[in-house]
């Protein structure tokens, strides 16, 4: 889990929480994509607004209950949101259609 030492914290300085609040972000993204699930399509199933899920994946704090609204609604483990990104962030467009 990211590689960075989840226990250790006395290495938790702001730079290292705003680190992994975007790492977090970047597997909800990544998560929704291997789904094949657009970005609104997922706001229209948390029924929130387009702009406030966008910002789920654009390093926004999450809330934890909206982190168990998304767990419930990729049907995956919390656990998986705390994976090291497969990406660097920069994946951009509509995930592709499934077959």
């Amino acid at each position: 889990m990211f590689g960075l030492g989840f226990k250790h914290h006395q290495g938790m300085d702001e730079r290292w929480i705003e680190e992994a609040i975007k790492k977090v972000n970047r597997r909800i993204g990544e998560i929704r994509i291997e789904q094949g699930v657009t970005q609104a399509r997922l706001a229209e199933k948390l029924d929130i607004d387009l702009k406030v899920f966008q910002r789920f994946e654009t390093n926004r704090n999450l809330t934890l209950r909206n982190l168990f609204r998304l767990m419930a609604a990729l049907d995956c483990h919390i656990s998986e949101f705390f994976h090291e990104p497969k990406t660097n962030g920069n994946t951009r467009g509509r995930p592709r259609k499934k077959l």
